[in-house]
């Protein structure tokens, strides 16, 4: 797959030999290719600290005319809906609907299941089967307030709020495995209160859920 060697470098934090590689390649793949270069990278490799590399990357990838709408086979039944689950970024979100992506592009969840398997996932189906990308990002919403939430306060508290510590040298003593469920926990609320900001901003940018779009689109 010509992607592969992309895909690899971007495993190994060689950006600059990414982006000469995509470069030389870019002309020579297919729309398809490019799709599914774009769900690659949200999917497994992007970052916000490295947002600037990734849009050149993007600019590239999308041209003028690279089609954003589409289903996938994931989760997230659509890209935007990938973009919410992975990175719930409204300055990611704005860049991709700048490009051209349809904030009410209705995603099929089952567009790739088939015979007796798409019978079985219409009867068993937990939700819609027709998503826009807000109804998704409601959807994980849901899922990090209920299923994802598992944290517990931890038993060892200093009686002083942050504010008030004068000395920023002061220590104290965690165990990799608390620090590492602490960090977890502050990672859980930042998805979370992004994924919140973020399903502002596409009611804010017209977004409509399924039901909410007019019935001859549907």
């Amino acid at each position: 797959m010509k992607t592969e060697e992309l895909i690899n470098l971007l495993e190994e934090q060689k950006f600059d030999a990414f982006y000469l590689k995509l470069t030389k390649l870019n002309t020579g793949l297919t729309n398809v290719e490019k799709q599914e270069l774009l769900v690659n990278i949200i999917d497994y490799h992007y970052t916000n600290e490295k947002a600037l590399f990734y849009k050149k990357a993007f600019d590239l990838i999308i041209g003028g005319n690279l089609n954003l709408d589409f289903n996938i086979d994931h989760w997230a039944p659509t890209f935007l809906s990938l973009v919410v689950l992975r990175a719930p970024s409204t300055d990611l979100m704005a860049y991709f609907i700048e490009k051209g992506a349809d904030l009410n592009f209705i995603g099929d969840t089952l567009a790739f299941e088939k015979g007796k398997n798409l019978e079985f996932e219409k009867k068993y189906l937990l939700f819609n089967q027709y998503q826009t990308c807000l109804d998704f990002a409601q959807i994980k919403l849901n899922d990090l307030l209920t299923v994802d939430y598992s944290y517990e306060v931890p038993k060892r508290k200093v009686d002083l709020d942050w504010r008030e510590l004068i000395d920023e040298n002061d220590t104290i003593n965690l165990s990799k495995r608390e620090y590492l469920y602490l960090h977890e926990q502050a990672e859980y609320l930042h998805d979370l209160i992004k994924t919140d900001k973020l399903m502002d901003y596409i009611k804010l940018k017209g977004g409509k859920t399924f039901e909410e779009l007019p019935k001859k689109t549907h």
